[in-house]
């Protein structure tokens, strides 16, 4: 799909911004087609809190590959990767690959769906 510039009639000397064609998803900047702003670097920490946060991101993926570049071997990812009710704010109601890639990059599961550790630099 391609991004397409779209004007905001309600922002007075507004520039054009890219907008997704229908069926392109939203996502955290990693689209050559459009001009969605990346994922910004975080500093290094040893807890990260995310809690009621992915399935309010259209790429709760992207955004875990961030955390998880800036949190220390050992440190802890506190969050609520459980599935959650479709509705407005809900962009992402269902976790089950955001799930898959916590398993896939080495947490360890403390407290189910809540509570992890990093195990791997």
């Amino acid at each position: 799909m391609r991004c397409r510039p779209v004007l905001n009639p309600l922002a007075s000397g507004s520039s054009p911004r890219r907008e997704a064609d229908p069926g392109h998803a939203p996502h955290a900047g990693e689209c050559s087609n459009c001009e969605q702003a990346p994922i910004p670097a975080l500093p290094r920490c040893d807890v990260c809190f995310a809690t009621e946060f992915f399935e309010h991101v259209y790429d709760p993926v992207a955004y875990l590959d961030r955390f998880h570049q800036a949190l220390n071997s050992g440190g802890l990812l506190i969050t609520d990767v459980s599935d959650h009710e479709s509705e407005f704010m809900h962009v992402s109601p269902k976790l089950e690959r955001l799930r898959q890639r916590i398993a896939e990059l080495g947490f360890e599961e403390i407290r189910p769906l809540t509570l992890f550790r990093k195990t791997a630099g």
